[in-house]
């Protein structure tokens, strides 16, 4: 994932984004997706889907979660285009929650 200078103005944020794990970085997606979602921007939350959605490795040991979430970001996807913003939402926050479980980022 790439952040251009001019995107990130707070050097907090920048550092921030810049010293986080793989893992916390997906967090960091899911959380503009929630925010995106309260302020009913297609635009970015088509952008944050579309990252997580190249963040998916499809290897051999990881093929089958990646097929999982490359279908629930598709269906994020679709709830967005039809303006399902609260519904995208939920999804964004349980995915977020077990993501943050299954990597000991709580």
């Amino acid at each position: 994932m790439q952040f251009q200078q001019s995107n990130i103005m707070d050097p907090y944020l920048r550092q921030k984004v810049l010293s986080a794990s793989p893992q916390q970085l997906i967090v960091y997606l899911y959380d503009l997706g929630i925010a995106s979602c309260n302020n009913k921007n297609k635009v970015k939350l088509i952008r944050v889907i579309t990252h997580l959605k190249e963040s998916l490795s499809f290897e051999e040991k990881t093929e089958k979660i990646s097929l999982t979430f490359q279908s629930v970001y598709d269906h994020l996807l679709f709830l967005v285009r039809n303006d399902k913003f609260e519904d995208a939402k939920n999804i964004f926050f349980e995915i977020k929650k077990t993501w943050k479980q299954a990597n000991k980022l709580i």
